[in-house]
Order: structure tokens, then C-alpha cells, then sequence
């Protein structure tokens, strides 16, 4: 009995670590930048964003704070 429960917990964190890595291995290849989510679409409703300064309105998929950076981001698929 005890086997099959070291077994399963073995089987537990080799799953979280292949989930962490996948994880990773995604935000390195989309580009996704590293820092606090502030906003995201599936957060919360979304408001539209305006920049006065360059003419600009949207609603982006996610923003992030790095550092005293605020960086929009906008996910794109192809098809």
C-alpha cells in the first residue's frame, strides 16, 4: 500500500513539473512578457484602452506591469 502511494505522489509531481515546464516553454514562444498581469481578458470584462498621444484604441488581450513598465499584449493565432 505504501508503494502505490510514493508511486502516486511520484506521479503527481512529474505531471506539475511537466505542466510548469509546458508552461514556460509557451511564454518563451509567443513572446508573452514577464511581469505582474494587471489586466486580462479572462479577469475581468475589459475596458477599451485610448493613447491621445498615438491615435490608439483597443482592448488587448493582457497587460503587464514589469518593473514601472506597463506593456499591452495582444495574442495572435494563425491559421
Amino acid at each position: 500500500m505504501n508503494i502505490l502511494i510514493l508511486l502516486l505522489l511520484v506521479l503527481v509531481f512529474a505531471v506539475v513539473i511537466i505542466l510548469v515546464f509546458r508552461s514556460f516553454r509557451t511564454s518563451v514562444r509567443y513572446s508573452i512578457p514577464k511581469g505582474t498581469q494587471i489586466y486580462g481578458d479572462l479577469i475581468s470584462e475589459g475596458r477599451v484602452l485610448r493613447s491621445n498621444r498615438f491615435a490608439l484604441t483597443g482592448k488587448p488581450d493582457k497587460v503587464v506591469m514589469s518593473g514601472k513598465q506597463i506593456i499591452p499584449y495582444e495574442y495572435k493565432t494563425t491559421n
